[in-house]
């Protein structure tokens, strides 16, 4: 029987070898078993069959015992055949790696959700601070728009008080006669060297040089614009309507104030028009040399507002509400500007002017071009104008 110790070692070797191999094993016991059991069932019908036969071949009379001292028959079916296979059992270490597949899966769910409440969080604290902040930048913005409009109120104010006090100065004046008037004023050392130190104008004259038969002292051409310190302090009595000229030459201004990147929203000088130390007078001169002031009706020329040619950078003009702006950027280290204010109708002698100027030899990479109207309705806004 040496089927017997080889079918013995083959299933010692797949016990041995579990998983699959037992589960392999447990199937074809199974398909033995139900093999078996099936042979079996089949094999009560031909016994049944041959013990009729063998009855009705024998004709015995009923209670007589079956020939051949045959048992008698049963007509009871024989029993079933108990299964021989068993409900598989899962192989050695497969309960353990699910509990610890099962415990991976459960620990990286929890990672997972503590990295999305940290990212939540995280976006929480920088949605907060990023709205702190914005309601600083508005605070800041608030604080500055209301110190903006108590400077303005208060530049205001201050020009309609020197206004009204240049009014009254202007009456007094007109009602009480100057004890120098008629009387010629000769020019100091002082004087002369203050004139020196200004800038030549293109359309002043030049000084005469005085003859020697006019006696001591210098006489300069009464054609030549007075300095400040040596014209009258006063404006002449109001005889007369609002200063108006077709002069192209002569731009008529309301007022020009100057900035800079320190000071960049309030000027750090301005002159407006009639109020102390100019009349309505105030013009606006565009040559090939510059930018130069004058009071018209005084004839005394703002020689500390001349900008030279060469030290322009960029012009820029624009229109709003009926006011034209013309702004000049100076090329110097202050980032220093000056914003001219014009009625609508003097915009024309701008353009002339400009043309004059780019066209001549002193200008150095001058650029011109329109002020953007944000800009432009900021400063009316900030000097009162708009």
């Amino acid at each position: 029987m040496i089927v017997f110790p080889v079918l013995r070692e083959w299933l010692s070797t797949i016990v041995a070898s579990g998983g699959m191999g037992v589960v392999i094993l447990m199937v074809g016991m199974g398909v033995a078993g139900w093999a078996w059991g099936k042979t079996q069932m089949e094999g009560g019908g031909p016994e049944g069959g041959g013990s009729a036969g063998a009855s009705s071949k024998g004709q015995h009379m009923p209670g007589s015992p079956p020939p051949n001292g045959a048992p008698p028959s049963s007509s009871e079916p024989p029993p079933r055949p108990k299964p021989t296979w068993t409900r598989s059992t899962p192989a050695p270490g497969a309960g353990a790696a699910n509990a610890s597949a099962k415990t991976a899966w459960e620990k990286a769910r929890e990672e997972t959700r503590k990295k999305e409440e940290d990212r939540k969080k995280t976006e929480e604290a920088r949605k907060k601070r990023e709205d702190e902040e914005k309601e600083r930048v508005r605070q800041r913005e608030r604080e500055a728009r209301e110190r903006e409009i108590r400077e303005l109120r208060e530049a205001r104010e201050k020009r309609e008080r020197e206004a009204k006090a240049a009014r009254e100065a202007n009456q007094r004046g007109s009602q009480t006669p100057s004890p120098t008037k008629g009387r010629h004023q000769q020019p100091s050392a002082h004087t002369e060297a203050d004139e020196e130190t200004y800038s030549f104008r293109p359309y002043d004259k030049p000084k005469v040089s005085p003859s020697k038969s006019s006696g001591t002292g210098s006489i300069y051409s009464s054609s030549y614009a007075a300095s400040q310190s040596t014209a009258r302090s006063t404006p002449p009595p109001s005889h007369r309507g609002p200063y108006h000229t077709k002069d192209p030459d002569k731009i008529v201004l309301k007022a020009v104030y100057s900035f800079n990147n320190t000071f960049m929203k309030l000027p750090i000088a301005q002159l407006v028009s009639g109020v102390k130390p100019v009349t309505d007078g105030l013009i606006l001169r565009i040559t090939t040399e510059g930018l130069f002031i004058d009071d018209d009706v005084r004839g005394v020329p703002q020689r500390e507002w001349d900008v030279k040619a060469w030290t322009m950078k960029l012009v820029e003009t624009t229109e709003y509400k009926g006011i034209h702006v013309v702004r000049a950027s100076i090329r110097d280290q202050e980032g220093k500007r000056y914003v001219f204010i014009l009625q609508e109708e003097e915009g024309w002698k701008v353009a002339v002017g400009l043309q004059r100027l780019r066209r001549g030899s002193q200008v150095r990479a001058l650029g011109v071009s329109g002020m953007p109207v944000n800009e432009a309705r900021a400063v009316l806004e900030n000097m009162g104008w708009a």
